[in-house]
């Protein structure tokens, strides 16, 4: 690990450049159209070309390999994985899509399912810290806001492009993926489709199989020079093994059936210094969970409805201001959990302003829940700017309201012998935080940054063991159970260190190298909850791509080191530290746009497991065709 830290912190001073382009980027996850540089925040963005390049079969095995992002998987190729951002818990990072919050009311284990296929997908923004002040509850650890090109409030290059990929491998492997986009003067068609299935390697006495499709659409329409409609509706099916993805019992041979629909609008008006933004979504969600043969299934119904207004004004090039207002109603019917809604909004506003080469950005929300009401959430951002470096810094207050699950978990059934128990009870979970770090850039083509974080929480909500007497509700229990109990823990304070660093070097024609890496340390004392403790204490990863003319080689890998978890299953070692690495090889098949590739997972056939008792898959190999 020392040399891998090293080895980070000495990159940015190899292949010094060319001309200076700090200002590269554009992103819109502060709610504002703002240089990277001038938000005082750590994003990390990346782009069609590297999601296309880089050896992932879906969104959360891609996201795993980013830098400061953890992803704790439990089944491959979008099986389910638990997202993760400096730490905390998985529930504590926000997951939008053009802006818009897809967090599963029922679950944060559903957030990886993303309501979208990779072929409409223009880019990934990656906030890392907290975002309460701009976008509510969840945004503790960060934000993955994800860009499509019909909701870019933009028209892109007329004329119609299309992109797929097939996939064969071990284990009955039969992927399939595609994308098309049409573009015309006023209109953006956009449809893409994933399709990701295996028989599974063998679990215990089972096969990890899976079927996850997804199948999304979009359309924009400019109504005028300043006003362009957009609207997306997707299907998401997911049918898979689940064997001890919440449990470590021998008795569970669990699968899981989840369907999702989601449709979104958004009416978005610019002209000159004015501009608003109007969208809203409703997602519905269907979760079947058979814990195994002869047992009734866990029957959950959920529904998301949102809506959202802001507006913004320019004053110049060195001030804008933004205020906006949400409503969000929860639902949830279901035959362990119970019938229930809940509702929640807020009012926010935040500021921009330049006063030479310093930026501040200072963001107020007033966020209301039907249960606790309102509270002040604030936060200020700045960053100093000179030619080739940013010192940035960023202060404030970040809130979680318990999901479904930590409420009512278990409640509805006659007898629970043993499991997690929800608790209605939960205050809202609150976190101080405080960060500052250092970007530098040493040319067009690369950046690297360093961040120091501290979070103070209070009342972070999580499962901790609980004896029966202690227990507050003990109807459906037997003493002689173990029960882990949804609990606002004491305040404790989390700290940690990280460092990034992103290049796109050229070496002469057809010759580039494109990449990231990323080293984070966290130290949370006191883990003795479930999923606090599962976080990585020591992270680093990485993703490479070599463009050699026609050939293409690319790699991803991680190393993850983190304390002795709470609830430590003898099914499969819980590894304490593990290396992963992915590798993928393609040629172009000669003179047309077509590409030939073999794949390569989990290369050095590692026997690992994130949680409880399910092993991550071992060494894959798969080969297939693109067409661009």
């Amino acid at each position: 690990m020392k040399r891998i830290a090293l080895l980070i912190l000495l990159l940015p001073f190899w292949g010094m450049a060319q001309e200076k382009m700090l200002d590269s980027v554009t992103v819109v996850s502060s709610l504002q159209q703002q240089k990277v540089s001038s938000t005082g925040r750590s994003i990390y963005v990346i782009k069609a070309e590297q999601i296309r390049d880089l050896p992932a079969q879906s969104l959360d095995e891609l996201l795993r390999y980013l830098p400061g992002m953890e992803v704790q998987m439990r089944g491959p190729a979008g099986g389910q994985s638990d997202l993760l951002i400096r730490g905390g818990t998985f529930q504590q990072v926000l997951v939008l899509l053009d802006g818009v919050r897809i967090n599963d009311p029922l679950t944060g284990h559903f957030n990886s399912y993303m309501p979208v296929a990779m072929g409409e997908i223009e880019r990934i923004e990656i906030l890392k810290g907290p975002a309460s002040a701009l976008y509510g509850t969840d945004a503790v650890g960060g934000v993955v806001n994800i860009i499509t090109r019909n909701f870019l409030q933009k028209q892109t290059a007329k004329g119609l492009q299309f992109k797929g990929q097939f996939t064969i491998g071990t284990y009955a492997l039969a992927n399939a993926e595609g994308g098309v986009h049409l573009q015309t003067d006023k209109t953006g068609f956009s449809a893409g489709i994933l399709s990701n299935n295996s028989h599974g390697q063998p679990q215990r006495g089972l096969s990890g199989y899976y079927h996850n499709h997804t199948f999304s659409a979009s359309i924009s329409r400019k109504l005028s020079e300043q006003l362009m409609l957009s609207f997306r509706t997707a299907l998401d099916d997911r049918d898979f093994a689940a064997q001890n993805f919440y449990t470590s019992f021998l008795s569970d041979t669990a699968t899981e059936q989840v369907k999702s629909w989601w449709n979104q609008l958004q009416l978005a008006y610019k002209n000159g210094r004015h501009g608003w933004n109007w969208h809203t979504a409703y997602k519905q969600t269907r979760d079947e969970y058979f814990f195994r043969a002869g047992v009734t299934p866990n029957l959950n119904k959920s529904g998301l409805l949102q809506s959202q207004l802001h507006y913004s004004y320019n004053w110049g090039d060195d001030a804008s201001v933004t205020v906006g207002g949400q409503f969000i109603r929860k639902t949830i019917a279901s035959n362990d959990r119970g019938n229930h809604e809940v509702a929640q909004g807020g009012l926010f506003a935040l500021l921009h302003k330049q006063w030479g080469s310093w930026h501040i950005n200072p963001a107020i929300r007033f966020d209301w829940n039907q249960a606790s009401g309102w509270q002040p959430v604030p936060q200020v951002a700045f960053s100093y700017q000179q030619p080739s470096w940013i010192w940035r810094g960023v202060l404030g207050k970040s809130i979680r309201d318990a999901d479904f699950t930590e409420r009512y978990n278990n409640y509805n059934k006659s007898l629970v012998l043993s499991g997690n128990i929800g608790n209605p009870s939960l205050n809202t979970e609150k976190a101080f935080n405080w960060e500052t770090g250092l970007d530098y850039v040493g040319g067009e083509n690369w950046k690297w940054s360093a961040t120091y974080f501290q979070k103070q929480y209070d009342e972070l909500i999580d499962w901790v063991l609980t004896p029966y007497a202690s227990m507050p509700r003990t109807m459906n229990l037997q003493p002689s159970g173990s029960y882990f109990l949804a609990t606002n823990i004491a305040s404790f304070t989390s700290r940690g260190l990280e460092t990034d660093l992103s290049w796109n070097k050229r070496f002469g024609d057809n010759k580039t190298l494109r990449g990231s890496m990323g080293a984070t340390w966290i130290e949370t004392p006191g883990n003795t909850s479930l999923y606090l403790s599962a976080h990585a204490r020591w992270l680093a990863n990485y993703s490479l791509l070599f463009n050699l003319g026609d050939l293409r080689l690319s790699v991803n890998g991680l190393y993850k080191f983190r304390d002795q978890q709470v609830g430590n299953s003898q099914l499969v070692q819980l590894n304490r530290q593990y290396y992963l690495m992915n590798l993928k090889v393609e040629t172009r098949v000669t003179q047309t746009r077509s590409w030939v590739f073999v794949q390569c997972d989990n290369i050095f056939n590692k026997t690992v497991a994130d949680r409880f008792g399910v092993p991550l898959p071992g060494r894959w190999l798969m080969a297939g065709l693109r067409i661009r």
